[in-house]
């Protein structure tokens, strides 16, 4: 699975230089994630992103509770972009700096030599959502990408 959904395109120049630290937030943000996930009784991380939560603990109620994960989860998130906006590549930047500390958060989560790392020794998926906190660098890089890529096949024909 890991194998077929990561995209070397996502990779910017220089990306290597931010593994190490993406390594780092990567196992924090996953493991504040997944302590939420357990605390609400959520199996999934697509029902905890989302909100549409299919089941949860008994001492819980959906309509309770669901604000709370909302906040909870949008706070991580929050936190998550911080990381990212420490050591002075920032998100609004658009630096080369900044693409390649996104594409390495991005390399840390869909890479298959880091598939599974985050949750040696505990029962866990492997969480995808950790780069996408800073979606827009993502974003940003891979529309970049693309439309130079474009450019570049149209002036060959």
């Amino acid at each position: 699975m890991a194998k077929e959904s990561y995209d070397p395109d996502m990779e910017f120049e220089g990306f290597m230089d931010y593994v190490d630290d993406a390594f780092y937030h990567k196992t924090n943000y996953d493991c504040k994630l997944g302590n939420l996930m357990d605390y609400y009784g959520i199996k999934t991380e697509s029902e905890i992103l989302s909100g549409n939560i299919m089941k949860m603990s008994k001492s819980f109620t959906k309509r309770r509770d669901a604000d709370a994960i909302t906040m909870a989860v949008r706070s991580l998130r929050k936190e998550a972009r911080s990381w990212f906006n420490d050591g002075g590549a920032g998100v609004d930047a658009g630096s080369d700096d900044a693409y390649a500390k996104a594409s390495a958060w991005y390399y840390v989560t869909y890479h298959h030599s880091y598939y599974g790392l985050y949750n040696e020794g505990i029962k866990r998926d492997h969480f995808l959502s950790f780069p996408w906190c800073v979606y827009h660098m993502n974003e940003l890089f891979f529309f970049f990408h693309v439309s130079c890529f474009d450019c570049k096949y149209y002036e060959d024909r």
